[in-house]
């Protein structure tokens, strides 16, 4: 019974853990949109690449923030299957469920999030070349080209932002099943003590 609470504990601080970098997932693709919006209003007049710099530096804490989700997520899964031995049926297929529902959501996350392949690192590094391209064009003061390029820019920027969003959708999905799994660990851990 001891190795059972053991067991029950661990599974729900690894997922404590990963619910906490999920979080902090979260909050760096809030910043990272809002310096996206500056660099949207500066690029009219201002300097638009330094909100995109900053918005790199935060895309890197992103790929750290995955990292770990992943590390967390890979022991909270391997604490779910020695879990699955010794759970009631009903809690098994809850659990399995669940588990369902999020790895559609990790996949979305782990695909856009990815530090070497993610979509956001490729997205937000064209547009920092495409600012400093426009920079370029600004000194030459060929203003058609200049106009030109604002608007090819800004429309990388809104995509994004649709990106971004979209990202954000997934993070709330798995924060939702992370939250259901831990609303059933606690009832486990009642049950078990």
């Amino acid at each position: 019974m001891v190795k059972v609470i053991k067991l029950i504990e661990k599974f729900g601080k690894d997922l404590a853990s990963e619910k906490h970098w999920l979080a902090a997932e979260y909050n760096y693709l809030q910043e990272v949109k809002k310096l996206l919006q500056e660099a949207a209003r500066q690029l009219v007049s201002g300097n638009p690449l330094r909100p995109i710099k900053e918005a790199l530096r935060d895309f890197r804490q992103i790929g750290r923030s995955q990292r770990r989700i992943t590390r967390f997520e890979g022991r909270r899964k391997n604490d779910l299957k020695e879990l699955m031995k010794i759970l009631p049926r009903y809690a098994q297929e809850f659990f399995n469920r669940v588990e369902q529902d999020m790895s559609v959501a990790e996949a979305h996350l782990t695909k856009g999030s990815s530090l070497f392949i993610g979509d956001l690192r490729n997205k937000i590094k064209r547009i920092n070349i495409d600012l400093e391209i426009l920079e370029k064009l600004m000194h030459e003061e060929n203003l058609n080209r200049v106009a030109n390029y604002r608007g090819v820019v800004k429309e990388e920027i809104l995509d994004l932002e649709k990106h971004l969003a979209e990202m954000v959708k997934w993070v709330g999905a798995l924060s939702v099943n992370l939250k259901r799994e831990e609303q059933e660990e606690k009832k486990l851990e009642k049950m078990a003590a």
